[in-house]
């Protein structure tokens, strides 16, 4: 079935009665739909109103209904609406409809009008669509791919369940509407279709249903519209001249169908009345600029209220000021100012439009303007001038001017000045520690009358001229009548703080290795302490511990240093150290070295970084023993022999372990002589080793226990008289006894053994590396029994390392009493030293073996091994036989 079209024509004066009306009634009855979208990237809100015909289930009958509000979103600056034209038409069932027709008047304007399809509930069948086909009005042309909906632009495919169909025929297009279920990017059920139309010129829109239309559907058809919006506000005005014609007052809004209507205020704003009512004085105030053409009154306020259909909004209101003379209202006041600072002047005017000039004077009377000078004189053209004082002689004065060219003249002032202060000096700072937190300095030129201010002052304190603070940078700035001044600026710099640690050694052997070094010294034991002095002042003291290491810690990172070695608790700037005890050394390092001066000091420099192995090297001292023997004397001018134990027979000769004793020191020549022999070397009373001052004496070497390792011989004076040898005990650090012990020889006519050695070394001619034996007798040639220490060297070579088994009794088939032998390999680097105080029986022999390998390498040659009896073995008195050797030839095989 077809629709009917249905069109009422209003006359021209009842329009806009009517159209109230509706409005009122509309209004009244709060029932504006409101409908939401996106339009070409341009969000809206669209009100829905006016005299729609909705399509309702009552058959064959028309009726007017006001829509009910669907899926409402607001976003965007749009308002209501109301719609009088055009007529929305239907007829019918719309379960039998076919059609709905919507007709526009000619000429009507039907851009950004909206189209509404409500509640697109599908049926059972499983969906709803409509045909939507625009007809033009006549001449015209459309084309529906520009229309959009609130789902987007419709066209191609199904996007969003609206595609455009087919071009109909001529001007008319096509648009079908697919809201299909279950298709998760169409339009949803009981939604609310949005299709903006962007064209004018729609004579007809006829949409078609193609499945039956839920009863609940409903067509509404509405406007675009923006509430009005000002983007520039009016501005104030000023004159002369209260009849000065054409100024005027502007604003910039935005929206459709604007009007304007200008106000004016006379009472501050309090109220406003509209300019309407003087289209003549007042031109351009229906319009957005208005034109004043009259008398204005001072202070009158001028503002805008700009409508439409959606709204109004009223601009801010301007002003219209009548300029009279300026007026100062607080003159410039004369400073107090420190010399060489500038003075400030500032002025209070009031007026419109003002101008600043300010003038100067250096006798009071003629001014002249500080324009010129504009670089010096910082505001010369402001209400506030910055200006020298010039000794305070100078005056100044503004010139206060209005746009009129009205001028008023301020009072003339000057300045007083302060002489200036001194600046702070600070000095004889001292610097923040590893154990002090905190620097110190004084403010040299103090004067208590000032006040002072430390910057920064967090952690400061100051005692008068005294300043004390940490670490940072610091300035000072003294006050006085107002005047300043500030210091150059001070700095506390971060102490660098590191360890010094090091060790103390029993070195025994002392500095002979160029080193500090041995076996750690048991600190608490002894006692002994380590101190640090700086400058002569006892910075800090530590024990050393048990394994002989000591340290400091936190000491300032940069300087010189002494570390001394003390027994004091409470610590010591001059070293000690036990009863008995002496240092060997120091040194500041891990290798070989020393400071040069044993003495318990070792000076350390610290560059910023921690120092270690400042070692220090002491040892016990060694005692001298003593002893004594009779010997045969032959008389006359002959040297007798000095048994070697003659200097340690009563008592022993002594050095704590690891030392021993390595020499002795004949420090005084012997009582009751005449001359003493010592390797060789015959020394008399007035030789220089025994003479002078601080006689140096003679040096005798010695097996470790005190006894000689060279032959000594003495020449009595007289016979009958005892032989006193004074000496001193050496150990192996090169240290004499603090006592001096005595070897005692009672010479007479008595028989004394003579010992001689025999050396086998075998087999005699070696090819290649082979085993050999070595075998010494020691035999006793004059049927006298030895008495006391016998002492045998045998030699050392590297090609024939030798071994010594003590408890061998036969080598190469030789008989030997190793088991009564002593044997020491390391005493002397190029003797092995054999010893014993076995007694060699008259006319008898004792005997040792050694095994060992010649290794001959790539060489040919001939080895020969020595034993020598040192002088005065035994007893014995005669030495001039006492060496033997025997020889082996080596070949290349």
């Amino acid at each position: 079935m077809k629709s009917k079209r249905y069109q009422t024509r209003w006359p021209l004066g009842i329009l806009p009665l009517l159209l109230l009306f509706i409005l009122s009634k509309l209004h009244a009855q709060s029932a504006w739909a409101t409908f939401s979208g996106t339009s070409g990237g341009t969000s809206m809100t669209a009100i829905m109103n006016g005299p729609l015909a909705i399509i309702t289930a009552a058959s064959g009958s028309t009726t007017t209904f006001i829509p009910t509000r669907r899926n409402t979103w607001t976003s965007g600056p749009y308002n209501r609406v109301p719609i009088n034209d055009p007529q929305v038409n239907a007829n019918g069932d719309p379960n039998n409809a076919t059609s709905y027709d919507i007709t526009f008047p000619t000429g009507a304007n039907t851009s950004d009008l909206l189209l509404v399809l409500n509640d697109m509930t599908p049926d059972a069948s499983g969906g709803v669509t409509y045909s939507l086909t625009a007809y033009p009005q006549s001449g015209a042309n459309l084309d529906l791919r520009t229309w959009t909906t609130d789902l987007g632009q419709l066209g191609g495919g199904c996007t969003n369940g609206v595609r455009v169909v087919n071009n109909l025929n001529g001007n008319a297009f096509q648009m079908g509407l697919a809201p299909a279920p279950n298709s998760g990017t169409c339009v949803s059920s009981s939604a609310a279709l949005i299709i903006r139309i962007p064209q004018a010129n729609v004579r007809l829109i006829q949409i078609r249903k193609v499945q039956n239309l839920n009863d609940a559907t409903t067509l509404a058809i509405g406007r675009v519209c923006r509430v009005p919006s000002i983007s520039k506000q009016p501005v104030s005005q000023a004159s002369c001249n209260a009849t000065n014609n054409g100024l005027q007052y502007s604003v910039i809004a935005g929206g459709t169908g604007l009007s304007y209507d200008w106000q004016y205020s006379d009472n501050n704003g309090a109220s406003f009345t509209s300019l309407s009512c003087c289209p003549n004085s007042y031109p351009g105030y229906n319009t957005a600029t208005l034109t004043t053409n009259g008398t204005e009154s001072n202070g009158r306020r001028y503002r805008v209220v700009v409508s439409n259909l959606c709204g109004t909004v009223t601009s801010n209101s301007a002003t219209f000021t009548l300029d009279t003379a300026p007026t100062i209202t607080a003159q410039p006041t004369a400073p107090t100012v420190c010399s060489g600072n500038s003075a400030t002047y500032s002025v209070t005017a009031s007026g419109t439009d003002l101008t600043y000039l300010w003038q100067y004077s250096d006798d009071g009377t003629n001014y002249a303007s500080l324009a010129p000078f504009a670089s010096t004189y910082p505001g010369y053209n402001a209400d506030t001038l910055t200006a020298r004082v010039n000794g305070g002689r100078r005056t100044y004065r503004v010139i206060v001017t209005n746009s009129c060219g009205l001028s008023v003249i301020s009072n003339a002032v000057g300045a007083t000045v302060i002489a200036p202060l001194s600046t702070p000096t600070l000095a004889a700072a001292t610097q923040p520690t590893c154990k002090v937190a905190t620097g110190t300095f004084t403010i040299s030129n103090y004067n208590a009358a000032s006040t002072y201010t430390i910057s920064p002052a967090t952690g400061v304190t100051r005692n008068g001229a005294m300043v004390t603070a940490p670490v940072g940078t610091y300035t000072v700035t003294v006050m006085y009548n107002g005047c300043t001044a500030t210091s150059s600026p001070i700095t506390f710099s971060t102490p660098t703080c590191v360890a010094v640690s090091g060790a103390v050694f029993n070195d025994a052997n002392g500095l002979t290795d160029n080193t500090v070094s041995g076996t750690s010294v048991n600190g608490p034991t002894l006692p002994v302490y380590a101190s640090l002095v700086q400058a002569g002042n006892l910075i800090a003291t530590v024990p050393v511990n048990v394994n002989g290491a000591y340290s400091f810690t936190s000491v300032d990172g940069y300087g010189g240093y002494s570390i001394v070695l003390t027994t004091n608790l409470a610590g010591s700037t001059t070293p000690s150290l036990p009863a008995n005890w002496t240092n060997t050394g120091e040194y500041n390092g891990a290798t070989a070295g020393d400071d040069g001066t044993p003495d318990g000091i070792l000076p350390v420099t610290v560059g910023g970084v921690s120092v270690t192995d400042a070692n220090f090297g002491i040892e016990q001292l060694p005692v001298a023993g003593s002893g004594t023997n009779t010997v045969a004397n032959a008389g006359g001018t002959s040297s007798m022999s000095v048994p070697v134990n003659t200097f340690t027979n009563t008592t022993p000769s002594s050095d704590p372990s690891p030392g021993n004793v390595i020499s002795i020191r004949i420090t005084g020549f012997p009582s009751n002589t005449t001359s003493l022999t010592i390797n060789g070397t015959v020394y008399i009373p007035s030789s220089p080793e025994f003479t002078g001052a601080t006689p140096t004496g003679v040096v005798v070497p010695t097996d470790g226990s005190g006894n000689p390792t060279v032959a000594v011989l003495v020449d009595p004076t007289n016979d009958a008289s005892l032989v006193s040898i004074p000496f001193k005990a050496i150990d192996n650090a090169g240290m004499a006894s603090t006592n001096t012990g005595t070897a005692v020889i009672n010479s007479s006519a008595v028989s004394v053994p003579d010992l001689t050695p025999i050396s086998y070394a075998r087999p005699s001619t070696v090819y290649n590396t082979t085993t050999i034996t070595v075998v010494v007798d020691v035999v006793e040639l004059l049927g006298v029994a030895t008495n006391g220490l016998i002492t045998v060297r045998v030699t050392k070579d590297a090609k024939l390392p030798l071994s010594f088994d003590p408890a061998a009794t036969r080598v190469n088939g030789r008989s030997v009493q190793n088991n009564l032998w002593t044997f020491n390999a390391t005493a002397n680097p190029n003797y092995y030293m054999l010893t014993t105080t076995s007694v060699v029986a008259a006319g008898d022999k004792l005997t040792f073996g050694f095994t060992g390998q010649l290794i001959p390498g790539a060489t040919t040659g001939a080895l020969t091994v020595s034993s020598v009896i040192i002088g005065g073995s035994g007893g014995e008195a005669r030495v001039n036989n006492n060496v033997d050797a025997d020889k082996m030839d080596y070949f290349q095989q």
